[in-house]
C-alpha cells in the first residue's frame, strides 16, 4: 500500500496554529533522534526562543488527511557568523535540525523541505559527519560545501543560491 500524499507546511512564530503545532514538531524531533530531553534541542522554551527570530521558519509535511501529525520537519532560523563564509557572507539561514521519520526517509522528504529554502541566499547546517553519515552524503552530493570544521567532530557546511 502506497503511502499517504505529503503537504508542505510552514510554521513563523505568528502562524495562528504556532500554539499547538510547536510541541508536536518538538515531540516528532525527540522521537526521531532520541533526545536527551535536558538537552536544548527538546527544550521547548528554546524552540520558542528560535522560532522568534525574523527568518525562522519550520517547514514539514504531513499527510493531506492529517496536516496535525507531521512525519518529516526542517527548523531553520537567521544566523550571524562572526569569521565570514567563504563568499563573504556574514548572514546565513542555518538549518537548526531537520529529521523524517524513519518509514519516510528514502520519499524526497529533505528534498521537499530544502526546496522550500531556495529564496535564502545562503543556507548553513552544522552536522557531525561520523554520527550522521547519510545526512553527510546527502549534503555534499547536493553541493553543499565545507566552511569550517568545529569542536566534537562537527562540521559547518553552506551552499549558495544564485
Amino acid at each position: 500500500m502506497p503511502s499517504p500524499s505529503l503537504e508542505l507546511h510552514r510554521l513563523t512564530a505568528s502562524s495562528q496554529n504556532v500554539a499547538e503545532m510547536l510541541p508536536t514538531l518538538l515531540a516528532l524531533s525527540n522521537s526521531v533522534f532520541s533526545a536527551d530531553l535536558g538537552s536544548k534541542y527538546a527544550s521547548l522554551g528554546e524552540w520558542r526562543k528560535r522560532l522568534a527570530s525574523p527568518a525562522a521558519v519550520i517547514i514539514f509535511l504531513a499527510p493531506s488527511a492529517s496536516p496535525d501529525r507531521p512525519v518529516a520537519f526542517l527548523f531553520a532560523h537567521d544566523r550571524a557568523h562572526e569569521s565570514p563564509l567563504s563568499h563573504g557572507e556574514r548572514q546565513s539561514l542555518h538549518v537548526w535540525l531537520a529529521g523524517v521519520l524513519p518509514e519516510r526517509r528514502a520519499e524526497g522528504c529533505l528534498s521537499k523541505m530544502m526546496s522550500a529554502l531556495d529564496t535564502a541566499p545562503v543556507l548553513t547546517v552544522c552536522t557531525t559527519p561520523a554520527e550522521y553519515q547519510d545526512m553527510w552524503g546527502w549534503l555534499t552530493r547536493r553541493g553543499w560545501a565545507t566552511e569550517r570544521e568545529l569542536d566534537g567532530g562537527k562540521v559547518m557546511l553552506s551552499i549558495r543560491h544564485a
